[in-house]
């Protein structure tokens, strides 16, 4: 068992300050333009994961039980409509509000591959994301 002196306390504080730093950025993340949007979802795992659910919910949402289509369907490739719904389902995991469940240290473990998956949807349909996002269409994935 290892003691914890000032400095480690200290040391772990600072740690815990920089991860509440790092999650609140994340959170209140605000994009003016699209491609402020596109370099983030490169760059975080846990954003395009988001935007994937984002894209189920809104064609969810959006589509009518009469012969019209959803918006959604009408700009987004039918094989990434089937692969974004498994996706989002899985990262769903069943969540009633349709909110991103799992998160990516576990999407890592059971299913690596999902990552890309998801990053190379959300990068491809970044202009509908935007569209969303900026219209807060979707509680889930908006301006804060």
């Amino acid at each position: 068992m290892q003691l914890k002196t000032s400095e480690n306390l200290d040391a772990t504080l600072q740690s815990e300050k920089v991860v509440a730093t790092r999650q609140s950025e994340k959170v209140g993340r605000k994009f003016m333009l699209e491609a402020e949007m596109i370099n983030a979802l490169q760059e975080d795992e846990e954003l395009c994961m988001n935007g994937v659910c984002a894209l189920y919910r809104q064609q969810f949402f959006s589509s009518q039980p009469t012969t019209k289509r959803s918006k959604l369907s009408n700009t987004v490739k039918p094989d990434d409509l089937i692969s974004a719904r498994g996706l989002a389902e899985y990262l769903i995991d069943g969540d009633n509000e349709m909110r991103l469940r799992k998160s990516v240290s576990e999407v890592k473990n059971e299913r690596a591959e999902v990552i890309s998956q998801c990053r190379r949807l959300s990068v491809t349909y970044s202009e509908k994301l935007f569209e969303i996002y900026c219209s807060a269409k979707d509680p889930f994935f908006t301006r804060t």
